[in-house]
């Protein structure tokens, strides 16, 4: 399998020209195998290896379900609290009332796709006055109708996983990243860090546009969006920590994991609309050695890409990722390669 999963890795960058690369598997108990190719910036021979960081994007959004079910599995079941209830003293049009936790959670909340451009210009990194942001700008979009009734209709929203995390720091009074950090990360024994991975030891991402490509200095640009969306995505993490983290959704699905109880691990893996859960799709794999479900999600913030695919009934995790900014290019890519690693 090492072979196959550097072979994956070296055809990514030799053949398609992504700059940087990594590729891990990890199978039932076998130990994880990860395999890197290319260099982590351009221009430079500073070669990727194996326990560098990598942003993850939206793949984060699963990891703010995971924070709001973990906050409120118990006093709201099945994570049916209503907006008014968890945002007592908002102010917001009525067309909110109905609007649930779980509806936010599966991006059917009739929010909009994302906050307006003028949030691009917040810089605000203090976790303290972070808080006081998201509330003013969440009240913009709660005091306007929502473009669907909740729950009637998928619309996948960055602004709704921003709101789960605010939604997470008004009931504790507890920063989001603080959170985060306290509720599940550290408890999965991960290996993270926030924003884009910083150091001249590690990856850096990679702008592209029409074909060129420019590597962006995370301590000297602008290489990741504001910290105010943090909860829709602002996460760093290594092939290894990756892994961890989908094989203990797969093991709570079994009960086997006691950071949710079992019938809430599931409840993140269950679709509601258009095959969108709590931050996972749920896709059909139809292959000549399997044919079965598969849960998986991908995140950019334009400068990375990667790609996080759970098998249930492999009992399987794949992690791919890139610091090549063009995503749509490696998403293509990612997917035929993980396709053709579900069969070995």
């Amino acid at each position: 399998m090492s072979d196959t999963l550097q072979a994956a890795a070296d055809e990514l960058c030799n053949k398609h020209g992504l700059t940087g690369v990594g590729v891990a598997v990890a199978r039932g108990d076998a130990s994880p195998e990860c395999a890197v190719a290319g260099v982590r910036r351009k221009g430079a021979d500073d070669a990727i290896e194996v326990d560098d960081f990598w942003h993850l994007g939206s793949i984060g959004k699963s990891f703010t379900a995971v924070l709001t079910a973990r906050l409120f599995q118990t006093d709201f079941p099945k994570l049916d609290a209503t907006l008014p209830q968890v945002l007592p003293g908002v102010p917001m049009h009525e067309g909110w009332q109905s609007c649930t936790l779980h509806h936010l959670m599966t991006s059917s909340s009739g929010l909009a796709a994302n906050f307006p451009l003028s949030i691009l210009r917040e810089r605000e990194k203090d976790p303290e006055m972070l808080i006081e942001l998201r509330r003013k700008f969440i009240t913009a979009a709660l005091v306007k109708a929502p473009k669907s009734p909740p729950g009637s209709k998928f619309r996948y929203s960055n602004l709704g996983y921003t709101l789960l995390g605010h939604i997470a720091e008004t009931h504790t009074g507890v920063p989001y990243q603080q959170l985060l950090e306290t509720e599940v990360l550290k408890p999965l024994g991960l290996e993270y860090g926030f924003s884009a991975p910083k150091g001249a030891d590690q990856p850096w991402g990679h702008r592209v546009i029409f074909g060129f490509k420019k590597a962006v200095d995370p301590d000297n640009g602008v290489a990741d969006n504001p910290a105010i969306i943090a909860p829709a995505g602002w996460l760093n993490m290594n092939l290894a920590s990756m892994l961890k983290y989908g094989q203990a959704h797969l093991a709570g699905a079994r009960g086997e994991h006691d950071l949710l109880d079992a019938d809430t691990w599931r409840l993140l893996h269950t679709p509601f609309l258009d095959d969108y859960a709590c931050g996972w799709v749920r896709a059909k794999h139809n292959g000549k050695g399997f044919e079965g479900e598969v849960y998986w999600h991908d995140g950019s913030n334009t400068l990375w890409y990667a790609m996080l695919i759970l098998v249930p009934e492999l009992n399987t995790v794949l992690a791919l990722v890139t610091n090549h900014g063009a995503h749509r290019k490696a998403g293509q890519l990612f997917t035929l390669a993980a396709e053709n690693l579900v069969e070995i």
